[in-house]
């Protein structure tokens, strides 16, 4: 995560759960190329609201979140994103 980054506040983060594969090879090679850009991981989104996320889009266990919480990427140009329901 980039400790440069300020909270918005949106709750996007916490509206959805990512997972990350990472990708290599021919697969990488081929969604690069569709996607006009290089892709080398692909995130699985669910979306799902965190039951700790307020109707402020604070969190009510900031100081104690998760692992997952505390190195969660708002944006990373080398992802794509798939969207599961």
């Amino acid at each position: 995560m980039n400790e440069d980054f300020e909270c918005q506040k949106c709750g996007e983060c916490c509206n959805r759960v990512n997972f990350f594969v990472p990708m290599k090879g021919e697969l990488a090679e081929v969604l690069s190329a569709h996607y006009g850009r290089p892709i080398d991981r692909v995130g699985i989104l669910i979306e799902h609201r965190c039951n700790h996320l307020t109707d402020e889009n604070l969190c009510d266990i900031y100081k104690d979140r998760p692992a997952y919480c505390r190195q969660h990427r708002c944006e990373d140009p080398g992802t794509l994103l798939v969207k599961m329901r």
